[in-house]
């Protein structure tokens, strides 16, 4: 048998083993660096990014995604070298630093036997063992503590479809319309945010409706992001982290259908901000009255309750927060965090990522479901002070069925 029917025999072996698993996107990366480096035409990255999973290099490019596959693909072939690979001869194995797969052959030749009645050699095997007993112990508590950085939260089922499926996760961020305005008359230039503008289609009413040869309105390149932001992305960083799983982050006002069509999206924002993920609540017992009212309507035959935040956001006050996932239009999920002011939006996030809320979360929906539903809607009231959170209650849980037609109108 040639060396190459060696190869591949081997690389088929692996394809097939229970440790490499069912996935083809893998098999296809190992086939595609192997043929590649036998071929001697080592890819780069935005090479393997664009041939195998379809990302565009000058647009958007997430070259964090490559570099999760590569790293899952490493350890797919230790599993199988140390499962039902360790009779094999040959050892596959991608170097760190590079995506060039080579082909270690196993050998024992050329060792050289150490006498143990000599005392020197005796000393010096001592030594090594108790510096090697010293730095195993320092390299331990280490790794201890990478793990537990690693491990921030338990596992959930709430995640299950962002940590578990290979299509791309896309965080949006639900940012704030600001807009210029600039006075004929004195020149004078200035940035705008008026909180009834929220979309380009109102801002051009506005403009319409407000003509006046004294003022000159003018788009921004840019919006306007909230302080919670940060903690927003600090807090999914360690869900997806924790997991070797990657994200792009994007804002509201910079996405578009593809967008929701191509990825599993996790919304995050005022609700009023949600732009076209507001089409959930067509279908919802829930409905967005207007941007500081929340209702609900358990039956056609009953009134709708009407939640509203109460006091100043900037002092002692009450918000009420929305979470719904549900699925999407193309087989993906959509898990929309929200709220009527931003108190709640970081309270509705932080109750699925924070291990005691999730925890307590989950028991009040085994505790109504038996069992935690892949699709659901929860109305949350919270308390807060100065825009920052202290506790939360759940006023309303749905469970949503999956063939609910989310997207389509009443």
């Amino acid at each position: 048998m040639s060396e190459k029917e060696i190869h591949n025999d081997l690389v088929n072996r692996i394809i097939e083993s229970d440790s490499f698993g069912k996935s083809d996107t893998y098999a296809n990366l190992l086939k595609y660096l192997v043929d590649c480096t036998k071929t001697n035409d080592i890819p780069k990255e935005t090479t393997i990014g664009t041939h195998l999973f379809g990302l565009n290099a000058a647009e958007n490019y997430d070259s964090a995604k490559v570099r999760v596959y590569v790293f899952n693909l490493r350890k797919k072939l230790d599993q199988y070298f140390q499962n039902e690979g360790q009779n094999e001869e040959c050892i596959l194995t991608i170097p760190k630093g590079s995506y060039k797969v080579e082909m270690v052959k196993k050998s024992s030749a050329g060792k050289k036997s150490i006498s143990l009645k000599n005392p020197k050699t005796l000393l010096l095997i001592s030594v090594l063992l108790c510096i090697s007993i010293v730095l195993n112990f320092i390299f331990w508590n280490k790794n201890t503590e990478i793990e537990k950085s690693y491990e921030v939260i338990p596992k959930t089922k709430f995640w299950n479809d962002f940590i578990e499926g290979e299509r791309p996760v896309l965080v949006v961020l639900g940012d704030l319309f600001i807009y210029t305005e600039q006075n004929t008359i004195t020149g004078l230039r200035q940035t705008i945010r008026n909180s009834g503008i929220n979309s380009e289609v109102e801002f051009e009413n506005y403009k319409e409706k407000n003509a006046d040869s004294t003022r000159v309105f003018g788009d921004l390149t840019y919006t306007y992001l909230i302080r919670n932001t940060t903690d927003w992305i600090e807090s999914l960083t360690k869900i997806f982290y924790s997991n070797h799983k990657s994200f792009n982050t994007r804002v509201i006002s910079r996405i578009g259908a593809k967008d929701i069509h191509d990825h599993n999206i996790v919304f995050i924002g005022m609700q009023k901000t949600a732009g076209l993920f507001n089409n959930y609540f067509l279908n919802s017992k829930f409905s967005l009255i207007d941007d500081n009212t929340l209702g609900y309507q358990a039956n056609p035959e009953s009134d709708i309750q009407k939640f509203s935040p109460l006091g100043n956001p900037d002092q002692f006050h009450t918000d009420y927060g929305f979470v719904a996932k549900f699925p999407g239009p193309n087989n993906n999920t959509i898990f929309m965090f929200g709220g009527i002011w931003d108190t709640a939006a970081s309270q509705s996030l932080k109750n699925f990522t924070d291990p005691e809320l999730i925890a307590n979360l989950e028991n009040q929906m085994i505790q109504k479901f038996n069992k935690i539903p892949q699709y659901f809607e929860v109305l949350f009231e919270v308390s807060g002070l100065d825009r920052t959170e202290l506790n939360t209650k759940v006023v309303h849980m749905n469970e949503i069925d999956k063939i609910s037609i989310v997207w389509a109108e009443k």
